[in-house]
């Protein structure tokens, strides 16, 4: 399952990507945040991406 969460920087938003890292149904997560995040890998193994930045 591919999951998308929006605001997972906040705290309902940082429970509800944590709870996706923890379940092994979910294959995939995109977190949309306003600030980078903080969250420790929760035992995954994957690596994490970082999109292209932005010139503005």
């Amino acid at each position: 399952m591919r999951i998308v969460v929006l605001g997972a920087s906040a705290l309902i938003g940082h429970g509800a990507l944590r709870a996706c890292l923890l379940d092994d149904t979910v294959t995939e997560v995109l977190a949309v945040v306003r600030s980078p995040l903080r969250t420790p890998n929760c035992g995954r193994s994957s690596t994490p991406t970082t999109p292209p930045s932005r010139s503005s």
